[in-house]
């Protein structure tokens, strides 16, 4: 009885070692990545195809000067069907991504643009 418990013991350790490590250079969004470190790209996501899809306001004129390398425009539906696995719920919405994956992502505007201006624009 003694040795079953320290066995079961020894393989719990063992398995408690263990982690799930997620790659994250393996995406199965890669297109939507930046190819370089220290950029950044962006998906506006819009409510269907009916609505214009152009860069939001608050990256107007800022292009020029910012660490955005790609933008990507799409409407709910056909982003859900491209990119499920991201599961964007409701539009407009907002993602940013750096080399790594999703750095910050919201369906306000405002929200957006502070992030844009914080971490992406150059002053």
């Amino acid at each position: 009885m003694n040795n079953k418990f320290i066995l079961l013991i020894i393989v719990l350790c063992l398995v408690s070692g263990c982690k799930n490590e997620v790659n994250t250079s393996q995406f199965s969004y890669p297109l939507l990545l930046p190819a370089e470190d220290g950029k950044y790209s962006y998906v506006v996501i819009y409510p269907n195809e009916h609505t214009e899809h152009r860069i939001p306001e608050f990256m107007r004129g800022y292009e020029q000067n910012s660490n955005l390398t790609l933008g990507t425009m799409m409407s709910l539906e056909n982003f859900n069907l491209e990119y499920s696995e991201l599961a964007i719920g409701e539009a407009p919405y907002y993602v940013f991504l750096d080399t790594n994956g999703i750095v910050f992502e919201t369906s306000d505007e405002r929200e957006a643009e502070k992030f844009y201006l914080e971490n992406i624009h150059f002053n």
